[in-house]
This record gives C-alpha cells, structure tokens and sequence, in this order.
C-alpha cells in the first residue's frame, strides 16, 4: 500500500516512552467509576448468593483497583465450588447513562452439571475395592452440595452420604450432615472395628482462628481379625454406643496445606462423650504442631508435634476404639 512519504525517522529523533512504573502510577491515579456488573451463563443460581461475593468490585477507585477486586471476586466464586470456569471482562460504559470514566464489568460463567459422578478401582493393602461417587452441586442453588460415595470390597463394604450447607455470604460459616459406615482393620492388634454413625458440624471462623462444632452418634462393632488375637482384644468386643460433643480449634498460617513451605499449624481438639447418650463415657484432649521454614536450595525443614489424653469419666474404663 502506497500513501504519503513523511520522510524517515532520523537516528538521533527521541522517541518518548513512558516506563512501567510511570504507566502504573497513570492508571492507579486515573479516576473510574464500576457502573454495572454483568453475569452470563448463570442458570439456577440464586442472585442474593452472587451478590455478597462481586460487591467490593464497586467500591474500586482507580483502573489498578477494578482489575485486583474483580480477580478477587473470581476466586471468592470459584471457591463456592459450583462454577466450572469464570472469565472476567472490563470494559468501558456504554448507554445513555454511562459517564466518561465508567466501566463495565462481566463475569462470563459456566455452572457445573447438576448431577457428576466418578467411577474407579483401588488395589492395595492385599485388598481390592470398587468405589462410586455421586455429587449433586449447587442443589437448591445456594451452593449446597450432596455427596454421596460407595465402597465395595472383597474384605468390607462402606457408604458414606453428606449435605453441605453454607451461610450466604459467608462462606466460612457451614452447615455439614454426615451419615456413614466405615469399617478399619488393624493387623497388629487382630482388631476390626465397624462404625455405624451420623454426625452434624457447623464451622465458623472467629479472628484469625477457625472453629468446629461437632455433635457425633456412632454405633460400634468391634471384633477380632484372627483366631491369634489377645484376650484383651477379645474382651473389648462386641457393640457399643457412642454419643459426644467436640470442639476443634485451628490456627493455620501455611501456604499449603498439602506441601507447605512456611508457616505454622496449631490444632487443638476436645471431645466429651457420656452426657448425650451412649454408653461410653470419657474426656479426651489432643492437640497437633507444625512448623515449616524454607531453606537453600529448594529445600524445607519441617517439625511436628502431637500429642493427647483420654480420661474415662465414671466407673467403667475406657474402650479400646476411643484409645
């Protein structure tokens, strides 16, 4: 393409440009107003679950501000766990209404299917198993979640069905429903016990602490795995009710829960059986430390602390389950 010659830029011609950090200084003083806030792709989610979680979007000042609270606002719906993918756009203000320095901020969403399942086969410990599990996401649109999961063995059989339930716009505080059958062999000790139960939790967070409040039912079955097991063991078998009350509190500063690198962990359990039924009774504190400090050379140091008592409450001692 022909067009008009203007000459050529001459060698010694400055050229202005503006440095990264002049260029955020511009943007983070150049005033913006977040006029609207677009969902596309919501279908049976509730609009007052949404709201509390994109209202800081509208508070950002500056064009800095819109981009960091609206990345905020993406991980606040993806941790509600019923979004498959969010996309944020931000975009000028268009209408008769829009001012010079509004924006217009959309959330492009892709729900999760109402029904998800997985299917797979475990082998080990000279055991095999076939698990099913079924999640029913986001059930009444509020981010409730059911979940249920089947174990079939060729030693044992365990199910296991829960209901989640969180406070709308407040994720931290839920409302969890646990009904279940598990059963655990131990070789060593020729013990195996089955546990029959339902228990209800409500989490909440209080500071910079997190807390769990935890009422547990449990029918027990203990047995002995071979013809070799103690007299002991065979003395704790039989069935037994369980009915208690515990209190968790968790001080967690790691970057990981899973590989973390640095910080601390302090978990500190009470659980007080007997006064809620059963036929068990007893006290029992435990607590859990861990520290991490990163090193040289990619490398972490690590430490851990655990320890707890059990003090049976009432004439009869303590069962071997609760040990």
């Amino acid at each position: 393409m022909d067009g008009p010659d203007f000459g050529n830029v001459s060698d010694d011609t400055d050229l202005v440009e503006v440095e990264p950090q002049k260029r955020q200084e511009i943007l983070e003083n150049k005033d913006v107003v977040v006029q609207r806030v677009h969902f596309e792709g919501l279908g049976r989610t509730k609009d007052d679950l949404i709201m509390p979680e994109i209202c800081d979007v509208f508070k950002a000042k500056n064009l800095i501000e819109v981009m960091r609270k609206s990345h905020e606002a993406r991980e606040k719906l993806l941790r509600l766990g019923i979004f498959r993918q969010v996309e944020v756009l931000i975009d000028t203000c268009e209408g008769e209404d829009a001012l010079h320095n509004g924006l217009d901020v959309t959330f492009e969403v892709t729900e999760l299917r109402r029904l998800t399942g997985s299917y797979n086969t475990m082998v080990g410990n000279n055991e095999g198993s076939m698990v099913l599990g079924l999640k029913l996401p986001n059930l009444f649109g509020r981010a409730e979640k059911m979940t249920f999961q089947f174990s079939y063995g060729t030693k044992e059989t365990s199910y296991g069905l829960s209901f989640f339930k969180p406070q709308v716009g407040k994720f931290e505080r839920n409302f969890c429903l646990n009904l279940y059958k598990v059963t655990g062999q131990f070789p060593r000790s020729s013990l195996r016990e089955t546990d029959r139960g339902i228990s209800t939790e409500f989490n909440f967070p209080i500071w910079k602490t997190s807390h769990t409040l935890k009422w547990e039912g449990v029918w027990r079955e203990l047995g002995c795995l071979a013809r070799t097991a103690s007299f002991a063991i065979r003395e704790e078998s039989g069935h037994s009710l369980k009915s208690s009350l515990a209190h968790t509190m968790v001080i967690d500063s790691r970057n990981s829960t899973i590989l973390p690198k640095r910080g601390a962990l302090l978990k500190i359990n009470q659980e007080l059986a007997g006064y809620t039924g059963g036929d068990v009774s007893f006290l029992k504190e435990d607590f859990e430390l861990q520290l991490n400090k990163q090193l040289s050379w990619d490398s972490v140091l690590s430490t851990s602390l655990w320890g707890g008592m059990l003090v049976p409450l009432g004439d009869k001692p303590s069962s071997i389950a609760d040990r």
